[in-house]
């Protein structure tokens, strides 16, 4: 009902539309008629005006030729006799133009006897004046006396009283067209105008009540709308609680067994021990998948660029699958394309993200027979490399009218496969946007009892990387003078005894708070190296703590997020408020070790034995890569040593001479060093945003390039190199120490 009238409305305010057009024109056509009409008539009008006005400035010009005529008689005076040619020049003139106006009057007759009468008057008045400049001026006197003069005179102006007449005439009735004309104009227009108010108010009224149709389900969208942002922030808060509420046990559960394997344990205990770890482990996968899925839903999945060993990423996924591979006696064979370099460009966590969803998927349905992963280079152009992932087993497979759904969240087939094998129905959903999220595609293949092929592309680049083995750090090799103190903000009582176990382990001496009150106090009467902080406490929060250790105590101690929490958008919202990084909960003994020596100056890295033969490793920290400079210098670490001193010194003074230009607005200046700085941050392996926020510097003087612009792409270039310092000094010392 309600379409019907709003289709309705819509036709009625068209037709309003057309009707009020129709009605414009009318009204333009015969408004311009009428003013036409009073334009012509005003011309005849003025033309009127103007050949009255001639016809008196005739007769006063033909008077004053005659007195001129007069006076040269009396006086004898050559002026006035110029004058009498000024004034006979003037009337010929005038003559001439009342001719032309008295034709376009159809008064022609008028014009010839008027023209005839002003040379007689002319004529006779230069017979005088012949005669008086004769041997007998009295024969002048006796022709003016004779009268003819003054009788041309009077028949002069007896026409011109006619030719007036006509005129007055002609003006009357053209000033009444006039006035017909503008009374009908005003008419129409009045008129017109009042239709088309009509129209309009007509269309206004049904407009107003379209709009307050639509008002009204707006606000019905609106409400509807904000119901939803609503459920989903409720949604949201919801998946952070229960993710900490799960994590911050869950956490102490493997935590803990960790502990216990470390520990004399029977052979029973050992096994129990073993089925803990897994359920926690299966447990902390399905917590996973679900942040995961919550993450990409709401658009904050981070993916990274950065160069890492494909065989290594392999590797590793190899040493996680076969256990489990094993236990069901599966044959799995792994086959990489020997074309594809060994270092590459792209996202190594995503990709072992998405290949370990698929095998355990493919060791999940498998009961029998193997398992493939094969990767092959698809394409290799420009240093970009289209690479395809096939993860083949010989398990249950995809019931045909199944598999267009596989991908979808929440979907295993059918509820007896949920049954049977258990899991969230998130795997594949995960996967399938994984890979779309960085431009690549997947597919399956499936036949039912005979198995299931996975397929997706993904682009990577070619890195300078020739070989990239794992850093590691060891408390172990940093000598017994070196006592790191580490503040542990932490309330649950579990997690306190778990971190401090663990720290105290790796060697360092650990304090705790309970909350971040306490731990603000504990800073003010004495220095540790770096805090460990919970954010989620009682009293006063890691949020709110950390921003006063940084403003009010002025403190800038690293700082590492410790937490359960872990949704999307977390960690950027703590480096926000001034943290230096972000650990979630369950952590790894290694992961948490790597990162604490990393903020304890970045001076503590330790690089992996390697014999004479071996490339160095150049994966160092989060922004160097020193493969590149590494293989040119062939073993040479002097050289290498030598290369670093020199970007040291030469890139602080380049970095002080571009923020310089960039003060004084120099975008010349700005171009050129940031041209000079490409080369040695290619040796140096800095990150590829380096690179392209140089490129865009060295573009700066283009038109529409602005200032604001180039200070963000300095402070890129800046943080970057300077974060890079403390990891070039590091490694010189690690050469140090083994030399």
């Amino acid at each position: 009902m309600r379409k019907t009238i709003r289709k309705n409305i819509k036709h009625l305010v068209s037709l309003s539309l057309i009707i009020g057009l129709v009605i414009s024109i009318a009204l333009q056509f015969n408004s311009n008629k009428h003013i036409k009409n009073l334009s012509k008539n005003s011309e005849l009008l003025y033309d009127d005006f103007e050949m009255s006005e001639l016809l008196d400035n005739l007769i006063l010009k033909l008077s004053m030729i005659e007195s001129a005529q007069r006076a040269y008689i009396i006086t004898g005076d050559d002026k006035f006799l110029d004058d009498f040619e000024q004034d006979k020049a003037k009337v010929e003139s005038g003559t001439e133009q009342l001719h032309d106006y008295l034709v376009r009057h159809n008064l022609k007759n008028e014009a010839l006897q008027y023209e005839s009468l002003a040379n007689s008057k002319i004529s006779f008045s230069e017979t005088v004046i012949d005669l008086y400049n004769s041997s007998n001026p009295h024969l002048a006197v006796l022709e003016i006396e004779t009268g003819k003069g003054y009788r041309i005179m009077e028949s002069i102006l007896s026409l011109t009283t006619k030719i007036n007449a006509e005129v007055k005439t002609s003006m009357s009735s053209l000033i009444d067209k006039n006035n017909s004309n503008v009374d009908k104009s005003e008419f129409w227009a009045f008129g017109g105008i009042a239709v088309v108010l009509l129209i309009a108010l007509a269309s206004i009224i049904l407009l107003y009540t379209d709009l307050k149709q639509r008002d009204q389900l707006q606000t019905k969208i609106n409400l509807a709308l904000e119901s939803a942002q609503n459920s989903l922030k409720i949604k949201e808060q919801f998946m952070a609680n229960m993710s900490h509420e799960i994590r911050t046990p869950l956490n102490a559960i493997l935590g803990y067994t960790n502990l216990l394997t470390k520990t004399n344990t029977s052979n029973k205990q050992n096994e129990y021990l073993q089925t803990i770890k897994s359920a926690g482990d299966n447990l902390m996968e399905i917590v996973n998948d679900i942040l995961d899925f919550s993450k990409i839903e709401a658009g904050m999945l981070r993916i990274e660029k950065i160069a890492f060993n494909l065989p290594s990423v392999v590797d590793t996924i190899k040493e996680i699958m076969s256990q489990k591979i094993e236990e069901k006696n599966l044959k799995f064979s792994i086959y990489i394309d020997n074309t594809i370099p060994e270092s590459i460009i792209g996202d190594p966590h995503r990709l072992s993200q998405i290949l370990l969803n698929l095998l355990a998927n493919a060791t999940k349905f498998t009961k029998s027979g193997e398992i493939i992963l094969d990767i092959k280079m698809t394409q290799h152009k420009n240093k970009q490399l289209l690479l395809t992932f096939v993860v083949e087993d010989t398990g249950i497979g995809i019931p045909a009218e199944k598999i267009s759904e596989i991908f979808e969240e929440f979907n295993q087939g059918n509820s007896t496969t949920t049954r049977e094998y258990g899991g969230t129905g998130l795997g594949l959903t995960i996967v399938k946007s994984l890979v779309e999220l960085q431009g690549g595609k997947c597919g399956v293949e499936s036949m039912v009892g005979r198995g299931t092929i996975f397929t997706f592309c993904l682009t990577f680049e070619e890195s300078y990387s020739i070989k990239q083995n794992e850093p590691y750090f060891s408390t172990a090799d940093l000598g017994d003078t070196l006592h790191y103190n580490i503040l542990l903000v932490e309330d649950n009582p579990m997690n306190q005894k778990l971190a401090s176990t663990v720290l105290t382990e790796l060697g360092y001496e650990t304090s705790v708070a309970e909350n971040g009150k306490i731990a603000i106090e504990m800073l003010k009467n004495e220095n540790y190296d770096l805090i460990l902080m919970d954010l989620q406490m009682p009293i006063l929060d890691g949020y709110s703590a950390v921003p006063i250790i940084r403003k009010d105590i002025n403190s800038t101690i690293p700082i590492i997020a410790m937490t359960a929490h872990v949704m999307a958008g977390e960690r950027e919202k703590c480096i926000r408020l001034g943290m230096d990084d972000y650990i979630t909960k369950p952590f790894k003994e290694k992961d948490l070790n790597n990162m604490i020596l990393k903020h304890l100056g970045k001076g503590t890295f330790i690089a992996p034995a390697q014999t004479e033969t071996e490339e160095e490793v150049t994966e160092m920290a989060m922004v160097t890569d020193l493969s590149y400079l590494i293989t040119i210098a062939q073993g040479n670490t002097n050289f290498v040593i030598e290369m670093i001193d020199i970007f040291l010194e030469q890139n602080q003074y380049d970095l002080t001479q571009l923020e310089n230009s960039f003060i004084k607005s120099n975008r010349k200046g700005i171009k050129a060093i940031a041209h000079k700085m490409k080369t040695s941050i290619r040796f140096i392996g800095l990150p590829e945003s380096v690179e392209n926020a140089l490129t865009k510097l060295e573009a700066c003087d283009q038109i529409n390039v602005e200032l604001e612009d180039l200070r963000k792409e300095i402070h890129h270039v800046k943080k970057i190199c300077t974060d890079a310092i403390p990891e070039l000094f590091a490694y010189k010392k690690s050469i140090a120490e083994r030399n």
